[in-house]
């Protein structure tokens, strides 16, 4: 009995000490509460530390992601964030360009190599247009296993440690080689993202309320179309949707702290996660999902940085865009940080807001495509 309580702790409680350890201990900085969630849930899961139940972890993942992407949307200013300033928009759209067009050539690639290539692209496009939560509900609407889903994860946790450190370290000065500098706007009214009101168990409530109502007519309405609730896919897609709508109110736009809260889901998610690795199937079967990837990543981030050269995308624009699409709006502030530009802070957490929205839609299209175009078993 006891075992399955340390189990259900952990993966509520690790989440808070891995956001005190990223922003106490200066050693842990270029790490984030991503990595470390997923870290510890596979370190458990792969010693003899913890006795764990496959269905507590199989359950806290599944619900988390369902409350994690409603309460990430909440906070999206669609309106502002077109409004805000062009050539993000135009870079942000070139990412996503970007990793459309990688996903699907290296699913080509490896079609003879990879069983269910075409899988694996998907999540990989929900991954780099939004982030782990649009892989998580590609994954689930592909029917992906898993083992996949774990594959993957392991894959982004191992290429974005490196490419992370790429961008705090030297990626200003090698982009700054052949695009141009950006120029700093001498006022600083910049729009923000959110409601900085402090939360209260109220607002928190609340937020987790809506949440749960978006939640509730996702499957309502999945019921109501296929009377049952058995296909994530629509569950997903229509928890999205109604996610945006709401998002278009002003009060729920700007409740305090819905993104910080849907993160903490988001890290719980990653610590379940994790928990259901089994590191000697990775490593036997993980190499060459960590070589595919590589070749997406890189692909993007060399297609991206070719059209942004060609359109006049200034530096510190590309950098951000692409960390947004590529990560997520999580790893924004610690780039912009890095490269010293916090004038496209609200920018970039805003175009990450807006890949978790569509990076569902995209992630899932592109599996479809692929599934027809090359054949693969289903």
């Amino acid at each position: 009995m006891i075992a399955p309580v340390l189990q259900v702790l952990l993966i509520v409680l690790f989440p808070a000490c891995a956001i005190w350890i990223t922003k106490r201990l200066k050693i842990a900085q270029w790490l984030s509460p991503v990595m470390l969630c997923y870290g510890i849930g596979i370190l458990v899961s792969n010693t003899a530390l913890l006795l764990l139940n496959k269905a507590i972890s199989n359950t806290f993942s599944e619900a988390s992601i369902l409350f994690a992407i409603p309460l990430l949307l909440f906070s999206t200013d669609v309106v502002a964030w077109l409004k805000q300033a062009k050539t993000t928009v135009l870079s942000f759209l070139m990412s996503v360009a970007s990793g459309t067009i990688m996903t699907a050539l290296v699913a080509w690639q490896f079609a003879d190599q990879l069983p269910n290539a075409w899988r694996y692209s998907g999540m990989m496009l929900g991954l780099f247009t939004g982030g782990a939560p649009n892989m998580q509900a590609v994954g689930l609407m592909l029917n992906a296993t898993e083992e996949e889903i774990l594959l993957v994860s392991t894959a982004d946790i191992f290429c974005g440690g490196i490419y992370l450190m790429f961008l705090t370290s030297v990626a200003h000065r090698f982009f700054g080689l052949f695009l141009r500098p950006y120029l700093f706007s001498s006022s600083n009214d910049a729009p923000h993202l959110t409601n900085h009101a402090k939360a209260t168990l109220v607002t928190v409530l609340v937020a987790l309320g809506l949440a749960l109502l978006a939640i509730a007519l996702s499957l309502a309405l999945t019921w109501l179309i296929t009377h049952a609730v058995q296909s994530i896919v629509l569950i997903l897609l229509l928890l999205t949707s109604i996610a945006i709508g709401l998002s278009f109110s002003p009060r729920v736009r700007q409740l305090p702290n819905t993104f910080e809260i849907g993160e903490y889901f988001l890290l719980m998610f990653c610590v379940a996660l994790g928990l259901l690795a089994d590191f000697s199937t990775i490593w036997e079967k993980g190499g060459i999902v960590i070589y595919y990837m590589a070749c997406v990543w890189l692909g993007i981030a060399s297609l991206h940085a070719l059209l942004a050269y060609f359109f006049r995308i200034d530096r510190d624009t590309y950098l951000i865009t692409s960390t947004a699409a590529i990560y997520g709006p999580i790893f924004v502030g610690q780039v912009a940080t890095a490269i010293d530009n916090r004038e496209l802070l609200f920018s970039g957490m805003a175009t990450g807001l807006v890949g978790y929205a569509i990076g569902n839609y995209l992630g899932y299209g592109m599996g479809q495509f692929l599934y027809i175009w090359l054949g693969q078993e289903f």
